[in-house]
């Protein structure tokens, strides 16, 4: 039996959607996790390194680039703190 591999197609629309929901979730992490600010941004970030994974194995270079975006985002606030 042959293995066939998938390779979905991200439009441009549904990375935005995905990024937008994404941020949306971390935003309110960052509200909700306030008094542990930096652990909640850093447990976010590796959050977004499983994310990376799977959107690299998936081939999704819109996403994968959006993820890293985001995630440059979290380690800057991070640094910050």
């Amino acid at each position: 039996m042959k293995t066939v591999e998938i390779k979905p197609f991200l439009s441009e629309t549904v990375v935005t959607d995905v990024m937008r929901a994404i941020q949306s979730k971390s935003a309110r992490l960052v509200v909700t996790g306030a008094d542990e600010l930096h652990s909640t941004l850093e447990q976010r970030r590796g959050a977004l390194g499983g994310m990376l994974e799977l959107a690299r194995a998936l081939d999704a270079w819109r996403l994968v680039r959006a993820l890293e975006t985001h995630a440059d985002e979290l380690r800057r606030q991070i640094e910050a703190l």
